[in-house]
């Protein structure tokens, strides 16, 4: 498998965009006063008992014990996967998505 080269500008405004989006989302849920129970791939991922405990939680399920055979597929790392990481990392450096970019 061949390097992915990501231009910046197409970059900037799709972090953009799905910040916004995200925002707005975030809005009408609470306009609507919706319950909500947020979690990322990084909780699923690095803890993985401790969300879904907090998921069965919110939902006011009885906890269960979960197991998955999947297997992560690409254990890569980032530079290895895009040939202009040291690029977009640079560019990204004093923005708030200077997070996306740890390695």
């Amino acid at each position: 498998m061949g390097q992915l080269s990501l231009d910046t500008e197409v970059c900037d405004r799709e972090f953009e965009w799905r910040s916004s989006e995200h925002e707005t989302f975030g809005k009408l849920l609470e306009e609507l006063n919706a319950k909500v129970f947020e979690i990322s791939y990084s909780d699923l991922t690095q803890r993985n008992k401790e969300t879904i405990d907090g998921v069965t939680k919110f939902l006011n399920l009885s906890p269960v014990q979960l197991e998955t055979t999947q297997k992560k597929q690409n254990k890569k790392k980032k530079p290895e996967l895009i040939s202009n990481y040291k690029e977009l990392k640079e560019h990204f450096s004093d923005s708030k998505w200077a997070y996306l970019f740890d390695e």
